[in-house]
């Protein structure tokens, strides 16, 4: 195969498998013979006989802890963050996976919800800017209106309309344009290697993964690690993807200005409770297509 999906399944996170099986197999329905479905799991996940009625392959990996400065600053904040946050670098094993071309990473709580396959003609690194100031800070949507375009190059020109700062200088605050939660990236043990050697220096500097982001650190360690790498360290071009690319489908049945009129390739449900540990009763009307696959798949799960 030339190209792959991944997932990542860690530390203990064994309530997860089912929606990473219902998103793997969407990721297969709306795929093409050129791409296989891989996850990454740790000594801790135990339910393989389930994960390989759905995934290709499965790659077993040390997890990479990593304390970082990513503020667990409520209650919801830790439910959601707190089992696994230091632990989400692990996520660039997908580096390693060297027998594809390009890698997809794709968080577990992931749709494909039409065909995806050309994504992979996107130049990689890629990856969607939008984030949670894209939420609540109108000059941010229409900033990520107007370059959240897939194959936009996140260079100085656009980065100039995002922040006064030379974000890689440091005195940033704010949420750094990157969201981890799909990734397109081509497989290099070089860049693997660097990249962790960037986080060590740094939290043997400080005494944690300090992000470049000053202040409250809205951004996961993933998504500082690999903006902080590609951007700063490298310094080389990275594509946007688009917001097809990773919609919130709350948001788009809202009207919220960034996803208006957007027709969604893969949609993102970044909720404190996922949607296929809800009982019927309490999805949300954005939710009801895990609804669907998960009573479809139900004798496999």
């Amino acid at each position: 195969m030339v190209y792959a999906t991944v997932h990542m399944l860690i530390i203990n996170e064994e309530k997860y498998i089912d929606g990473a099986c219902i998103s793997a197999y969407t990721y297969r329905k709306f795929g093409n013979p050129d791409i296989e479905h891989v996850v990454m799991i740790d000594k801790t996940i135990k339910d393989t006989k389930k994960l390989k009625r759905f995934f290709d392959k499965i790659v077993t990996v040390d997890p990479i802890y990593v304390k970082s400065s990513f503020e667990l600053s409520s209650a919801e904040r830790v439910e959601k963050y707190a089992s696994w946050i230091d632990y989400a670098n692990t996520k660039w094993y997908c580096l390693m996976l060297k027998e594809y071309k390009k890698v997809l990473l794709v968080d577990v709580d992931t749709l494909a919800m039409k065909s995806y396959g050309h994504v992979f003609g996107v130049e990689a690194p890629a990856w969607s800017i939008v984030n949670m100031d894209a939420h609540r800070d109108l000059n941010k949507s229409a900033f990520f209106r107007k370059y959240s375009r897939t194959g936009t190059i996140l260079d100085d020109t656009v980065l100039k309309h995002y922040s006064d700062n030379n974000i890689c200088a440091g005195g940033f605050t704010g949420a750094l344009p990157v969201n981890a939660s799909v990734v397109l990236l081509k497989p290099s043990i070089t860049d693997f290697k660097k990249l962790i050697k960037m986080i060590d220096r740094n939290v043997k500097k400080n005494g944690y993964y300090k992000a470049i982001v000053d202040g409250l650190v809205p951004n996961g360690p993933d998504e500082s690690s690999i903006y902080e790498y590609y951007k700063c360290v490298k310094n080389v071009s990275v594509t946007i993807l688009g917001t097809e690319f990773l919609t919130s489908e709350h948001k788009r049945m809202t009207n919220h200005p960034v996803w208006r009129g957007i027709d969604p390739v893969i949609t993102n449900y970044s909720t404190t409770i996922k949607p296929w540990l809800k009982p019927d009763k309490e999805i949300w009307p954005d939710e009801k297509m895990w609804k669907v696959y998960r009573t479809l798949l139900k004798p496999l799960l």
